[in-house]
């Protein structure tokens, strides 16, 4: 109740200021419901669960603005039954920003729980993430944010983009561990092509040196990813490598991801997804999955999606943090996914 109080006051109370002039208000509201079939069946039955709920605000007034984004979760997680009021699905504050975008050049600066730079990069190149969390995220090397600063500033009509950042280390859901903090750094290129310039091609590199937790562990990362928007096209690949994993200093994995779909104007939309994950240090490691389906555009902001995902993992590939313990696995299933975008 104190949630839909909350969101009723930021969009009434900011539409109001916004018919003056003064304030920009742009809420986002994603939801998403599956029903999936996965073989074999391991442990209890989830096949009805709520694959995303996320509500996003963005208050703007000249170059001040603030960020606020909540996610769904499930507390106690799936294996717990020590959760809040039963093991209730909660709110979970993401993203907490505090911007600043001057006018007069193409830069930006936030402090808070801000958003990671890699992160922030794959989700941009692939849209599907109630099926699957982008490049990184699936295998659990990368948090959705952390507390701390970012900078990003843009050059030759931002075709030349760079960031950096400054952070805890530890992530959303842990305060911090050390007296360490995490320096990371993005470089991407975008490339406009075509006569009207709506196609594109994107480049962008990334590094992080970090450490995490009581030890002090390693958790450096090295990534890069290459994605174009051609002919209402979006073809991507992405690889990610790991010096340091949920505090395992000698974990050294690494993902490589290529990926294709339709644009979101396309009613029929299919889409396909490949990763490899492989760790060098551990023995018959290399873990596979497959991730294809169709998205059906019903109505605006409202869309059907049926996908299939079949995984196969090697015996030393559970040591992998997100690889299925199982040799093999098929899921199949479908999705009601709505996103709804609206400035009181």
């Amino acid at each position: 109740m104190k949630m839909v109080a909350l969101f009723g006051w930021v969009v009434c109370s900011s539409a109001a200021v916004a018919d003056e002039g003064e304030v920009s208000n742009r809420q986002e509201l994603e939801v998403a419901g599956q029903f999936e079939f996965i073989s074999p069946a391991v442990g209890i039955d989830r096949s009805f669960h709520l694959s995303r709920a996320i509500w996003a605000s963005t208050l703007q007034k000249g170059p001040a603005s603030a960020r606020l984004e909540l996610g769904a979760v499930r507390s106690g997680g799936n294996d717990s039954y020590i959760g809040v009021a039963g093991e209730s699905i909660v709110m979970q504050v993401r993203i907490a920003e505090a911007q600043w975008r001057p006018d007069f050049i193409h830069a930006e600066a936030a402090a808070g729980l801000v958003e990671d730079l890699w992160v922030a990069e794959a989700n941009a190149a692939w849209d599907f993430r109630s099926l699957s969390p982008s490049v990184g995220e699936y295998e659990g090397w990368m948090e959705r944010s952390d507390l701390g600063m970012r900078a990003q500033l843009g050059l030759l009509n931002n075709r030349l983009q760079g960031g950096v950042s400054m952070t805890s280390g530890e992530g959303l859901a842990n305060r911090e561990r050390n007296a360490g903090q995490n320096a990371a750094a993005i470089l991407r290129w975008v490339q406009p092509m075509g006569a009207d310039g709506d196609d594109s091609l994107r480049l962008s590199v990334y590094g992080r040196n970090g450490s995490r937790g009581l030890s002090f562990a390693r958790d450096h990362r090295v990534g890069g990813i290459l994605s174009a928007d051609v002919s209402g096209m979006n073809l991507g690949a992405g690889a990610l490598k790991a010096w340091g994993v949920d505090g395992d200093a000698e974990s050294q994995p690494m993902t490589v991801s290529i990926w294709a779909s339709g644009r979101s104007n396309w009613v029929v939309m299919p889409f396909l997804r490949l990763d490899r994950a492989v760790d060098p240090q551990v023995e018959a490691s290399v873990f596979l999955r497959a991730l294809g389906g169709v998205n059906l555009a019903i109505s605006k902001g409202v869309d059907g999606r049926f996908f299939y995902e079949e995984s196969r993992a090697q015996e030393g590939a559970q040591a992998i943090r997100g690889a299925d313990a199982l040799s093999f696995q098929r899921r199949i299933g479908v999705e009601l996914h709505s996103k709804l975008t609206f400035n009181p």
